[in-house]
């Protein structure tokens, strides 16, 4: 009997049972990775692709995700891997990672340099001209972010700032 014989036939949600197992196994019985395979794979796969698309699946993670990039980005030394992490924390206004973020404006990967220029704006409000920016007026950048960061960070201010921040997300619906 067919799908439509079925349906017609009175057993429909037998027929609509088997057609959501049918769509559905697949994922179920194949199972997601866990974010610690996520950040096993990323660390330690020998394949760059394998690393890459661990890295970015966890950046599709929210805020659980976290500590997994942070790990991540502290093991490694691939720069394309370091501009997923960058960006995924920056996105996820992790302020813990800020200090890593100040790290990596000095990188010598413009890709890297750059994100991280972009993570730091984006959580101190702090907008310039970072990547078009020549090497010593980069540098006075970053020094303007440092002092900003340390006269911010552990303080009410930093604080109500991201109460602001998170006002803001909040009233157009996104989250941060």
């Amino acid at each position: 009997m067919t799908l439509r014989e079925k349906i017609f036939a009175g057993t429909a949600s037998t027929a609509v049972l088997v057609g959501v197992m049918a769509i559905a196994a697949p994922r179920f019985f194949s199972g997601q990775p866990s974010l610690d395979e996520l950040e096993r794979t990323a660390i330690n796969s020998s394949a760059p692709a394998q690393r890459h698309a661990a890295a970015a699946k966890l950046s599709f993670q929210g805020r659980k995700a976290i500590p997994h990039l942070q790990r991540v980005l502290a093991q490694s030394n691939d720069p394309e891997m370091n501009a997923v992490c960058i960006d995924s924390l920056g996105e996820l206004y992790d302020y813990t990672s800020m200090e890593k973020f100040l790290d990596f404006l000095e990188d010598p990967n413009p890709s890297v340099r750059n994100r991280a220029a972009a993570a730091v704006a984006r959580m101190t409000g702090l907008y310039t001209d970072f990547e078009s920016a020549e090497p010593e007026k980069r540098a006075k950048i970053i020094a303007i972010y440092r002092a900003q960061w340390n006269s911010l960070k552990d303080t009410k201010k930093l604080e109500e700032f991201k109460q602001h921040i998170n006002a803001n997300l909040n009233s157009i619906g996104a989250k941060p």
